[in-house]
C-alpha cells in the first residue's frame, strides 16, 4: 500500500535495505529506479528510497544513506574496472575507436561523480601572490616569564 504521496506505508526490513545496497553496489541492476521498477515485489518504490536518504523526511535512515554512500563508492571502482576491461580488449578484439573514446568518457565522468575522492580531478591551490604582498604572517604566542611572576 502507499500513501498519497506515493511513498511505501509498511516498513521494509533490514534485508531488504541490505539486499537494495548489494545491488546499488554491484552495478549490474542499475540504480534505484531501474532496480525499484524491475524488482516491484522485492523492493520499495523509489520514492521511498529517496526518503529514506533525505535528511529532512520523517523516514530518514541514517544507517542506510551512509550504506547507499558506500555501495556508490563501491560502483565507482567497478566503473573503474570496467574502464580497464574495455581497454585490455582494444589490443586483442576488433573495436570502433570512436566507441572506445565515448565509453571512456561516460565512465570517466560516472566514476569521478560517484568518487571524486579516488577518481576526480586533483585541485591545487597556489597561495602565493606573484608581486609579493602576500607573505604569511608568524604569530609566536609568549607566555610570562618565570623571572618575573616570582618577584
Amino acid at each position: 500500500m502507499t500513501d498519497l504521496h506515493g511513498h511505501d506505508r509498511e516498513g521494509y526490513s533490514e534485508e531488504i535495505k541490505d539486499r537494495l545496497l548489494e545491488m546499488i553496489a554491484s552495478g549490474d541492476h542499475g540504480g534505484v529506479k531501474t532496480i525499484c521498477r524491475d524488482y516491484p515485489d522485492e523492493m520499495p518504490k523509489a520514492n521511498t528510497v529517496w526518503c529514506w536518504l533525505n535528511p529532512h523526511h520523517r523516514l530518514y535512515d541514517e544507517v542506510f544513506r551512509d550504506g547507499y554512500l558506500a555501495a556508490k563508492e563501491v560502483t565507482a571502482h567497478n566503473l573503474a574496472d570496467a574502464i580497464i576491461e574495455d581497454f585490455n580488449k582494444l589490443g586483442t578484439e576488433a573495436m570502433d575507436y570512436r566507441f572506445a573514446n565515448v565509453r571512456l568518457s561516460q565512465v570517466q565522468w560516472i566514476a569521478k561523480s560517484l568518487a571524486p575522492r579516488h577518481y576526480g580531478d586533483r585541485k591545487q591551490l597556489d597561495h602565493t601572490s606573484s608581486d609579493g604582498s602576500m607573505r604569511p604572517t608568524m604569530i609566536q604566542l609568549v607566555g610570562p616569564d618565570d623571572d618575573t611572576s616570582q618577584g
